[in-house]
């Protein structure tokens, strides 16, 4: 049975004046980069192109050859070398936008040139795998002969101590400690123990009235025993006595006490109107004799009282009634309004790279994260309102979805500031994951004032 011959790998070398600088073998079939990035197989320094642009990718399991019209080289095909234009003119290539594409076998091999730098690519059979070596038997270990034994019964005996430690804490019978009345808190100590009622003062001796020889508040307490009487049952019989009993304790307790009551019966006067026993009578009658005297209620006046003499009469002043000087009112403070700006983004150029992403999903983003770079254009705005133009910005898109190497290739506004801030904002972004590999595009912001 015939063996199957096994697939042939990639080798590229960069030589510059003969001398080989860089060499590659390719094991598995991956994409070869060059450009200024120090992520690319080739890190060199190239004009005009990605930062790391894919010169061959893999396509179906197959090397796939990139180039433009810019870039010369040949590749040996079949028996002969054909130029990059020669494979243009014959249609062996494919073009793909304003790149073209060679599909390479095993049998390709050739150089390309960049600048002074020569790229030289070729397939060869993969090299033998490595053997694995093998230490004999007499010099092989096993784990316990890696073991330090010295640490390992260090460490066995501390873990039989704690271990027997832990025991003796858990399983010991502990007595129960005495609960003091001090140890409770002050707010559960209310609850437990009622608390006791304060003692009453201790009895003082009463002055003693030097002309007498009796105590001074011997009348009060009299008076006081007489409040606390109860009073006779309300019956037509005791109405008047029930009602001089009522006059006399308000005269003694209240303001009443100084106004003099006075009438043909112990019901007449204001004591009579607020006890409900006296006949309902004008104000006027109930204040009489109390040396009140009440005023008209057409003049609206007020007497003094002055004893059973008459006073005079106060009159309200209408020359006063004015209403004060008149003050501005103020109408607040003035508020600027910010400029705003309108912002207008152009449709992105062609993505390029090792991996492939739509350019609607990369649309997408920017859209959704397009108010922060308006942000940044009106920051700037407030200091020049007249500011507008274009700035064109040029990023790469990680397999992650992060982006790295984000520039201005393009600043027609003559604020610098507004780049950088729109550099530092694409940054932070994070867009769909491409397949493949990285991708790299140029989108360009237009900004303009709302005024």
């Amino acid at each position: 049975m015939s063996q199957k011959p096994e697939r042939k790998v990639l080798r590229v070398g960069l030589i510059r004046k003969g001398v080989v600088l860089k060499e590659h073998l390719l094991l598995q079939r991956e994409p070869v980069t060059i450009g200024v990035d120090e992520r690319c197989t080739f890190h060199i320094p190239i004009e005009g192109l990605p930062p790391c642009y894919p010169l061959f990718k893999v396509v179906n399991g197959a090397y796939v050859l990139q180039f433009s019209e810019r870039m010369t080289g040949k590749v040996n095909v079949g028996d002969q070398f054909l130029d990059f234009p020669m494979l243009i003119e014959k249609g062996i290539s494919t073009p793909s936008g304003r790149l073209h594409l060679l599909t390479l076998d095993d049998s390709f091999r050739g150089k390309i040139d960049v600048g002074d730098l020569t790229l030289l690519f070729q397939f060869i059979a993969p090299p033998p795998p490595r053997l694995k070596v093998k230490v004999p038997a007499a010099f092989q270990r096993s784990i316990w002969d890696t073991l330090d034994w010295h640490f390992v019964n260090c460490l066995l005996a501390s873990l039989v101590l704690q271990a027997g430690s832990i025991t003796f804490i858990t399983t010991r019978e502990y007595p129960e400690k005495e609960l003091k009345l001090a140890d409770i808190p002050n707010r559960f100590l209310s609850v437990i123990v009622k608390p006791k009622p304060p003692e009453p003062p201790p009895d003082q001796e009463k002055p003693v009235d030097d002309d007498k020889g009796e105590p001074k508040d011997s009348g009060q307490e009299a008076e006081t025993a007489a409040d606390d009487e109860p009073l006779p049952a309300d019956t037509p019989e005791n109405k008047a006595q029930r009602t001089a009993i009522l006059t006399d304790r308000v005269q003694r307790k209240t303001l009443l006490g100084f106004l003099a009551v006075s009438g043909d019966g112990p019901a007449s006067g204001l004591v009579g109107e607020l006890s409900g026993e006296a006949a309902r009578v004008s104000m006027a009658e109930a204040f009489k004799g109390a040396g009140l005297a009440m005023a008209d209620s057409a003049s609206l006046k007020r007497r003094a009282a002055a004893g059973d003499s008459e006073g005079g009469t106060i009159d309200v002043d209408d020359s006063r009634l004015v209403g004060g000087e008149r003050k501005a009112v103020s109408t607040g403070r003035k508020v600027e309004k910010a400029p705003t700006g309108n912002l207008k983004m152009s449709a992105p150029s062609e993505a390029v790279g090792t991996g492939s992403l739509s350019r609607a999903d990369i649309e997408k983003t920017v859209t959704r994260r397009a108010g922060a770079l308006k942000s940044c254009y009106e920051s700037e705005l407030k200091k020049d309102n007249t500011l507008k133009g274009k700035i064109e910005v040029q990023f790469t898109i990680q397999p992650s979805g992060r982006v790295s190497a984000a520039r201005v290739t393009t600043n027609t506004m003559s604020s610098p500031a507004v780049g950088a801030c729109i550099v530092a904002q694409i940054q932070r972004w994070r867009f769909p994951q491409p397949s493949g590999g990285d991708v790299t595009i140029k989108y360009p912001f237009v900004f303009t004032p709302s005024n």
